[in-house]
């Protein structure tokens, strides 16, 4: 087995962590979806902050389309 070559071995790290970051905000958004609506406290309203920029951010929506086209 031929060892992986520096740029093989940054790829793999970068997938890595991009895996990550997309567990991380699908975490946000199912909190979000499941706060109470009633809930106002700064946690509350920190998780539905976050969310919102998850959802309107450029590469989420660009994938958001790609999925399920423009709306």
């Amino acid at each position: 087995m031929t060892r992986p070559t520096r740029e093989q071995r940054l790829a793999t790290d970068q997938a890595i962590r991009d895996a990550d970051h997309r567990r991380l905000q699908a975490r946000v958004l199912d909190a979000a979806d499941r706060l109470d609506p009633a809930d106002q406290s700064l946690s509350a309203q920190q998780i539905r902050a976050t969310a919102a920029d998850i959802i309107s951010a450029p590469d989420v929506a660009d994938q958001r389309e790609a999925v399920w086209g423009a709306q």
